[in-house]
């Protein structure tokens, strides 16, 4: 738990005060950025608020976003997680690592976030095997196609023009996988 925490710390401390280039730098030894070009892993979690295993499907450009209700800088993203679901072009799935459902539930109408996909991985353990997801927050670019373009680990601002012009760049065809 203790190296858990220490590689939050360090994420953060390396994403607080840099550049967008500086940050694409340090974060390009991510553990997650080995599987970019790679399809998304096929694991179980289970979906709010039902508890029952269900599919990961991509329709459309995707967020998949790995988060804690214990950290902070993924509670602070999430408002900006919600609206990018919320337009037409990008689907947002987050995957909690909490291990109560009912705190989730219970943080998610406090916060006015029910809208939100919410998936659990109860203490992380798919999430670290399946996508390589060490230190929160972190987040997947996923093509219509269902291959991973992009892993962006701490907090970002995810409805931000800025963001949104570079996810889209990111993706073949301009956003058109």
């Amino acid at each position: 738990m203790k190296t858990f925490v220490f590689t939050c710390a360090a994420a953060l401390l390396a994403v607080g005060c840099s550049s967008e280039d500086e940050i694409s730098s340090k974060l390009r030894d991510h553990p997650a950025n080995a599987l970019v070009g790679e399809a998304f892993p096929e694991f179980d979690v289970a979906e709010l608020p039902s508890m029952q295993s269900a599919d990961v499907t991509f329709d459309k450009p995707t967020v998949v976003n790995v988060w804690a209700t214990w950290c902070p800088p993924c509670v602070k993203e999430l408002p900006s997680l919600s609206a990018l679901g919320k337009r037409d072009d990008f689907d947002v799935i987050t995957i909690s690592t909490d291990k109560q459902p009912e705190l989730v539930q219970s943080f998610l109408k406090n916060n006015a976030l029910e809208e939100l996909d919410v998936r659990l991985d109860p203490m992380g353990r798919r999430t670290r095997e399946h996508l390589k997801a060490q230190g929160l927050p972190v987040s997947y670019l996923v093509g219509a196609d269902g291959k991973i373009y992009r892993v962006d680990a701490g907090e970002r601002d995810w409805n931000h023009p800025k963001t949104i012009e570079l996810l889209k760049k990111t993706l073949p065809e301009g956003g058109n996988s």
